[in-house]
């Protein structure tokens, strides 16, 4: 999870900013005083002008230097634009979400008896060092072993050893 997707807390000020900051119910975005929008989230704080957060009740110019200096350790500032931040975390949303249906195509598409084959073919790969053997050879092996690991599952699983 982003920095700017944590509660403010996690920016560790002291009592009374957290105080001034919780209590003060505001829209970050300066468009007016909103009774059901508190600073909650380092997103809600960082988007904001010095000029706005000091109207903030109780917060003067040494809180908010304590406010920017901590901001600064995690390389934000106060009045930022998140709009770019914002379609790159989306961009970054849907290529994962790309990827993911990638992954499960190619999980798919690889059989449990592709793996026994697989696991075959390394374990002949370890003991047929000194012959010689053409890789049309060793997969039709693998694929013999992996077929008979398969009956043997399917024998097991039915009961029947």
């Amino acid at each position: 999870m982003h920095i700017l997707d944590q509660p403010i807390r996690v920016l560790k000020f002291n009592v009374r900013i957290m105080n001034c900051l919780e209590q003060w119910h505001i829209d970050p975005y300066g468009r007016k005083e909103m009774d059901d929008n508190p600073i909650v989230f380092v997103r809600d704080l960082v988007v904001m002008s010095e000029n706005y957060l000091l109207k903030t009740p109780n917060l003067g110019y040494k809180s908010l230097k304590e406010i920017k200096s901590i901001l600064a350790l995690h390389h934000l500032t106060l009045g930022m634009d998140l709009t770019e931040f914002e379609k790159a975390e989306e961009w970054v949303k849907k290529e994962a979400e790309y990827l993911k249906k990638e992954k499960v195509k190619q999980l798919e598409t690889k059989t449990l008896r592709d793996y026994f084959a697989a696991k075959a073919i390394q374990g002949l790969l370890t003991t047929i060092k000194d012959q010689e053997w053409n890789a049309d050879e060793i997969s039709s092996i693998a694929y013999s072993v992996a077929d008979s690991m398969m009956k043997v599952r399917n024998d097991h699983s039915s009961g029947g050893l």
